[in-house]
């Protein structure tokens, strides 16, 4: 991506430039743009197309522009991946930890020799242990 973009007028004159330095040839070395010419404008006599000079933007600056509006586009989806893999997360942690502590519970309740009716009974008893904590928690809020 070329950040020093010139408009179309400058690129024209470049050519002609590059032109009239390649017809001179390798023996005589450009000291002055345009072939020594040290006006302002020193390639101001060659033909420039009307549009070129009326027209504000050119085509690199028009595709500069896409590429800007892409690379915003691509930080805004970058932005919202990764807030959602934050929230994500926020939620997906804590259901993960108590899959985890429930397994280890029931896997403890079988290494101790329970029946699959008792470890039932056990997970009955622990959510319901969970609610009361749960009430008593929120009820002192």
């Amino acid at each position: 991506m070329d950040l020093f973009i010139e408009p179309q007028q400058n690129s024209y004159e470049w050519q002609g430039r590059s032109r009239v330095v390649s017809s001179r040839g390798a023996s005589a070395a450009p000291s002055e743009p345009c072939g020594g010419v040290r006006a302002k404008d020193a390639c101001s006599s060659y033909p420039v197309p009307a549009a070129w000079r009326d027209e504000a933007y050119s085509l690199e600056q028009e595709s500069y522009r896409e590429e800007l509006a892409f690379h915003r586009g691509r930080a805004r989806r970058r932005k919202l991946a990764s807030a959602a893999r934050v929230a994500c997360l926020v939620v997906l942690v804590p259901l993960v930890l108590v899959a985890v502590f429930v397994a280890s519970y029931v896997l403890t309740c079988i290494m101790n020799g329970a029946t699959p009716d008792e470890v039932a009974g056990l997970l009955q008893g622990l959510w319901a242990r969970v609610e009361g904590f749960v009430h008593e928690a929120l009820s002192g809020l």
